[in-house]
């Protein structure tokens, strides 16, 4: 798979945009967070249409005030 993509982030926000060409198919991601997320993995489980995995996601801990 071939995907055109770019992707940044700064200040606390990141942002990926791809498209797979073969597929005609296009996603642009935004996210009010770190790197930290896998944003660029959503983004190419989406263009992949779900032949790469999505990541593993931790369920956050409670905060209570």
């Amino acid at each position: 798979m071939k995907v055109l993509s770019h992707g940044g982030q700064g200040h606390n926000y990141q942002v990926f945009a791809g498209f797979n060409k073969a597929q005609g198919v296009g996603v642009v991601l935004m996210a009010n967070s770190m790197s930290q997320d896998n944003l660029k993995q959503i983004a190419i489980h989406i263009l992949s249409a779900g032949q790469v995995p999505l990541p593993n996601f931790t369920k956050p801990k409670e905060v209570h005030f």
